[in-house]
């Protein structure tokens, strides 16, 4: 019993110096540190990262949705799946009544997507800075994701293929006053944030459509009353400033015969 007293009292005596507590739990780790310590195999070093936010992401397919009012988001692929014969569907974008879905295409996280406005500037973002959204949303408006004009409407997506094969696409565009130009899809390559001029328009003129088409397509233009006229892509100007006149109301490139 004296023993057991004599312990209790050393333990509480311990336990009341916080000078002599801390002594005896740095003993027991270097006693520890010296019975299992082994030398450190990582280095760590002082240097910059070179690491961009793009390596990060990893490539997967997405859906992006733009909606006619300029709602966009984009869905992983894999969400939609194959249904079988019966199978009711599933809600791809929910939109305002007076709204719609106005494009949609596949495209990888990684491919950069060229947008239009209404009054002539061309943006550009990378398919992974959409945003990412439920299949049911309606995902973000692009005049708050883009540095849009307020004046302006969206039109187009003009592209959302790999920029290593841009320099064969050509992109066209068709204006309300009938006004048609083409110009390299390489040539929209490097985009600052707040856009480029993509078409000089005239006062009151629009764009109505963008597509993208290769020289060994044609074009198709049609009016609002039924009227078209189809023509190869190498015969309408290319340049900054040129221009083709012709009705336009959309454009739809088709494979020569």
């Amino acid at each position: 019993m004296e023993k057991l007293a004599a312990e209790i009292a050393e333990y509480l005596e311990i336990l009341s110096s916080r000078e002599r507590l801390f002594g005896i739990i740095k003993d027991e780790m270097l006693a520890v540190k010296e019975a299992y310590a082994t030398p450190r195999r990582t280095q760590i070093l002082d240097a910059d990262s070179d690491v961009d936010d793009e390596d990060l992401i990893a490539r997967e397919d997405m859906v992006v949705t733009v909606s006619h009012a300029g709602y966009i988001k984009r869905v992983p692929l894999s969400t939609y799946r194959a249904q079988r014969r019966g199978g009711k569907g599933r809600s791809g974008m929910q939109t305002k009544e007076e709204d719609f879905v106005h494009r949609l295409f596949v495209a990888n996280t990684h491919t950069p997507v060229l947008f239009f406005s209404s009054l002539g500037r061309a943006y550009k973002e990378k398919v992974w800075r959409l945003p990412l959204a439920a299949p049911q949303a309606r995902g973000k408006a692009l005049v708050n994701m883009l540095r849009w004009s307020k004046r302006a409407h969206h039109d187009d997506h003009a592209a959302a293929e790999d920029e290593s094969t841009w320099a064969t696409l050509d992109v066209i565009f068709a204006t309300t006053r009938g006004s048609v130009r083409r110009n390299k899809l390489s040539d929209f390559s490097d985009v600052r944030r707040n856009g480029i001029i993509a078409m000089k328009l005239d006062e009151g003129e629009a764009i109505v459509d963008v597509a993208t088409a290769s020289e060994a397509e044609d074009v198709l233009l049609t009016t609002k009353d039924g009227q078209c006229i189809r023509f190869a892509v190498p015969e309408c100007a290319c340049s900054r400033a040129a221009r083709q006149w012709a009705c336009a109301a959309s454009i739809s490139p088709t494979a020569t015969a």
